[in-house]
């Protein structure tokens, strides 16, 4: 395999009855630590003539490297392991992955094994990610070094975790502590360099306030026992995405996250006036309000947070809504709620979701906006008045599915639209229109059909 264009990081033999491995003058510039693990009879291995310059192996039965003339070569016996001589070279005492775990180059993934085994396993390797999933574990206590950057410990029964118990991962950037029994997370120590936190589907309702206090960018709580925001109350200019949904807070008041783009509060108890305050979150996107019992737009208290997507479906609201002063809004989803007009709408809104709700076909007439995209099924609405859409000129694709008529003739359409290029979901199985109108709209309902990510 010599003079090839191997690529080094996803080089790791197989079982095989080898005695003679080389891959000189291949450019390798990187090598997994267990490349050769698998070679259990192998004598010589030269990788001479590549761009190594730093290698940890895991290779059983070869010793310290020796510098001779080409390069450095170590021997015992008849094993020789030859590399140039600007290599650092590092053999390590040989591990097998550790029992119930997979092992490659990046990650080590357990299911159903001993935490202290793997941990002694992999304690010196060079692994990106750490996995133990359906383990009993129950409590962490402090671990040791480790130069992970990824470490999940989902389905795991676990109860407690030790303050400062990461401490020694230095390196560490995304912790996922999923579907486990905690009800706290505590002060997790010097993790400098956490990015991305998870502990959904826990019992968890106390959450360190320490947890913002470095740079993490990503927060998942959801599905937990949460009945407040504390641990949000410092002014944070790192966090970029929040999901508290599924729990049971009822006010949500933040100020200045000047990076968070995205907040999931769906299926919590927001459904007061002014429960929901955000005050100069300039960047916010996304906002998820489902599942809130909420009846009034009175809930909401925004100031200068340019909302583009907002979920309300699954609600109690009913008419008339007024959204003209949201006015940076595209995206509008008031699905499954009790509506039987319009809502009043922003110029700028493009997608509009008024699916299973109350709506009389009589209050169904759109005035001039920017609307492309609009689903009305589900409202067991008469046919429509035959100016309904006539004022949308960008309008693309009308969902008229689950009403009380089958067709839309006669329906005016824009003045720049004709036959061709326009259609409809009806009553039919599938969307009413021309082969390209049709794939383009499954393309764009399809980027649309759950908006908020």
């Amino acid at each position: 395999m010599n003079n090839n264009k191997l690529g080094g990081s996803n080089l790791i033999f197989p079982e095989l009855d080898l005695k003679n491995v080389s891959l000189s003058g291949n450019g390798l510039k990187t090598l997994c630590y267990n490349a050769f693990t698998n070679l259990k009879n192998v004598t010589i291995i030269n990788l001479l003539n590549n761009n190594l310059t730093s290698v940890d192996l895991l290779i059983d039965g070869f010793a310290t490297p020796a510098y001779n003339f080409t390069g450095l070569s170590t021997s015992i016996g008849e094993k020789q392991l030859k590399v140039d001589r600007n290599t650092k070279l590092t053999i390590k005492k040989y591990g097998a992955c550790p029992k119930n775990c997979t092992c490659n180059c990046y990650e080590v993934t357990c299911v159903n094994t001993d935490l202290d085994n793997v941990i002694s396993t992999v304690v010196d390797l060079k692994v990106a990610k750490f996995s133990i999933r359906d383990t009993p574990i129950r409590h962490i206590k402090k671990l040791p070094m480790l130069n992970v950057v990824v470490i999940e410990l989902s389905h795991c029964e676990l109860e407690t975790i030790e303050e400062n118990a990461f401490d020694n991962i230095p390196m560490l950037t995304n912790l996922t502590l999923d579907y486990n029994f905690l009800t706290e997370i505590p002060k997790l120590g010097k993790m400098k360099s956490l990015l991305k936190f998870s502990a959904r589907k826990n019992k968890i309702s106390k959450v360190s306030k320490q947890l913002l206090s470095h740079r993490v960018t990503h927060i998942d709580l959801s599905h937990n026992l949460l009945d407040n925001v504390d641990f949000l109350k410092p002014t944070n200019a790192t966090l970029q995405r929040l999901d508290l949904s599924h729990n049971f807070i009822r006010r949500f008041v933040i100020s200045n996250f000047s990076e968070l783009t995205y907040v999931n509060l769906n299926g919590n108890l927001l459904g007061t006036e002014e429960s929901v305050v955000l005050n100069n979150i300039s960047k916010l996107e996304v906002l998820g309000l489902a599942e809130n019992s909420i009846r009034h737009l009175n809930v909401l208290r925004i100031s200068d947070t340019p909302i583009k997507k907002l979920r309300l479906n699954q609600n109690l609201l009913y008419s008339q809504l007024d959204f003209t002063n949201y006015t940076s809004l595209t995206v509008l989803d008031l699905d499954d709620n009790m509506l039987t007009t319009l809502p009043i709408m922003p110029a700028n809104l493009e997608v509009l979701w008024l699916n299973d709700n109350q709506l009389k076909s009589s209050n169904v007439i759109f005035p001039p906006l920017k609307l492309e995209f609009i689903y009305l099924a589900g409202n067991h609405m008469d046919p429509l008045p035959f100016s309904a859409v006539v004022n949308l000129k960008n309008l693309k694709y009308v969902n008229l599915a689950e009403n009380n008529f089958h067709d839309v003739n006669g329906l005016l359409l824009p003045p720049h639209q004709t036959s061709e290029p326009y259609g409809y979901a009806s009553q039919m199985p599938y969307s009413v229109g021309w082969p390209y109108l049709e794939s383009e709209i499954d393309g764009y309902y399809s980027q649309y059909s759950t908006p908020f990510g």
